[in-house]
């Protein structure tokens, strides 16, 4: 069964300063085998950087992963995973690779950004639409 995804009306502000201190901080520490929360993925382990909680880093991922090559097909799970171990060998280098990615989607935007806020739906949900093909991070 194929995913397909929804914009809500509502859209998620950013700073560029900021998700780029956060993606570098975590690709430091991926880097070095000091990943704070080895057992969670990206979307956890930036949002919760610093004890600043912020749930709207779960969609930036997601959102990005959305035009990443490797996309795994799961809005959930952006990442291909095998195993449990999310920041180890192949799973390491490949999110590693993601997280270079999301550097190199966020640098050219502007100092604030948005980007629609995304739901999952089944395809026979989403039937007859097109509304895959729209996606893209938004400038302001």
């Amino acid at each position: 069964m194929s995913t397909v995804y929804e914009l809500i009306d509502e859209e998620l502000t950013f700073s560029k300063v900021e998700v780029l201190r956060r993606i570098q901080t975590l690709l430091v520490l991926a880097r070095t085998d000091a990943v704070p929360e080895e057992k969670l993925g990206i979307c956890h382990n930036i949002s919760g950087l610093d004890d600043t909680w912020e749930t709207k880093y779960y969609n930036l991922v997601n959102f990005i992963g959305l035009h990443w090559e490797k996309y795994s097909g799961d809005l959930s799970y952006p990442i291909p995973h095998r195993s449990s171990e999310h920041w180890a060998g192949e799973e390491l280098e490949l999110r590693v690779e993601f997280l270079e990615y999301m550097i190199e989607r966020v640098l050219p935007l502007s100092d604030e950004f948005t980007i629609p806020k995304l739901m999952q739906l089944t395809e026979s949900e989403y039937e007859n639409s097109s509304l895959k093909d729209q996606l893209s991070i938004h400038k302001h």
